[in-house]
């Protein structure tokens, strides 16, 4: 099975979950805590079951380790800020296309938990943070870079935030989940961790969910209020250099294992032939190939059908 086509499955899978449920039970999504046990089951049958039979099944080496050798240290530290820059960064790239929208259309409905007690706070960064988290960072940034790694590190950063996106299936949160997807792409080929994505990830969503809960507040509202541009606008601000500073630090620490690949040529002689063996990577980094491979497979147009059918629904709903 092709990535495209894993992801294909992973779409079905999830709007299928979607529409039965509604069907048998279209009531229960009104229940505040039914919409934590939809999440999480969404996520875990229709992304964590269809990659784990996918890795069992495909006979290929993946290239990141999870959390080998990882330690407390401000290159951590460093990941969970970008978690949180991450999340405001996303909410001011997203912001002119939600505004357009809104104005142009009318509200956008979202089916997020109304999340008003700490348990629920608590049950809402489970949920909406730490399965998404590693699920999909196990997905994208395991699977689908590695997927990418014979066209190059800077094809596979690229392109698996692109798959990150598109699975969002929503055109008002695609450009700042592509974003993302670019810096949590960094993180894992300059550490060959799946670690730092995770946290990141984790920490990016988790934000969110504090938001959510924080918002029932009139003090943090009235600062919210006045403040959130001049966040978001920072946030913007501060991702590159942060990232380009995580790069820096990861270098120093020597994680990266995986090198680009060189051409070599090793004799191997046995006395009676010689063998030539050559290894080299004739198709580093090219974005064309990489693009021909991917329109390629039929399932790449029915991922793109179902982008444009499920997430821009809005325009013509």
């Amino acid at each position: 099975m092709s990535i495209t086509a894993l992801l294909v499955l992973i779409s079905f899978l999830q709007l299928a979950i979607r529409f039965l449920l509604d069907l048998l039970f279209p009531t229960l999504f009104e229940v505040n805590g039914f919409l934590f046990f939809y999440l999480a089951f969404s996520t875990l049958l229709s992304i964590a079951l269809p990659t784990f039979l996918y890795m069992k099944n495909e006979d290929k080496p993946y290239f990141c380790n999870v959390y080998k050798d990882v330690r407390p240290d401000r290159l951590l530290l460093l990941t969970v800020l970008l978690g949180v820059v991450c999340q405001f960064a996303g909410m001011a790239l997203n912001l002119p296309v939600i505004s357009a929208v809104t104005k142009w259309i009318g509200p956008i409905s979202n089916r997020v938990p109304e999340i008003t007690t700490p348990g629920g706070l608590l049950l809402g960064i489970v949920v909406m943070g730490l399965i998404p988290g590693v699920c999909e960072e196990i997905l994208f940034r395991g699977v689908i870079f590695n997927a990418f790694r014979e066209y190059g590190t800077k094809c596979s950063v690229v392109f698996s935030a692109l798959m990150f996106a598109m699975l969002h299936m929503d055109v008002t949160n695609f450009v700042g989940p592509f974003v993302m997807g670019i810096v949590f792409g960094v993180m894992a080929a300059k550490t060959n961790r799946l670690i730092y994505p995770m946290i990141a990830h984790f920490f990016v969503n988790t934000t969110a969910t504090v938001l959510t809960y924080a918002t029932q507040f009139d003090v943090f509202n009235d600062f919210y209020n006045d403040f959130i541009l001049f966040i978001m606008l920072a946030s913007l601000i501060a991702i590159f250099p942060l990232t380009s500073l995580f790069v820096k630090w990861s270098e120093k620490r020597e994680l990266q294992y995986y090198v680009d690949y060189k051409e070599k040529v090793t004799e191997i002689n046995d006395g009676r032939n010689s063998i030539r063996i050559i290894e080299h990577d004739i198709k580093e980094n090219n974005f064309k190939l990489a693009l021909q491979a991917l329109f390629a497979k039929p399932s790449f147009y029915l991922l793109i059908a179902l982008f444009i059918i499920v997430g821009g629904s809005i325009f013509y709903a």
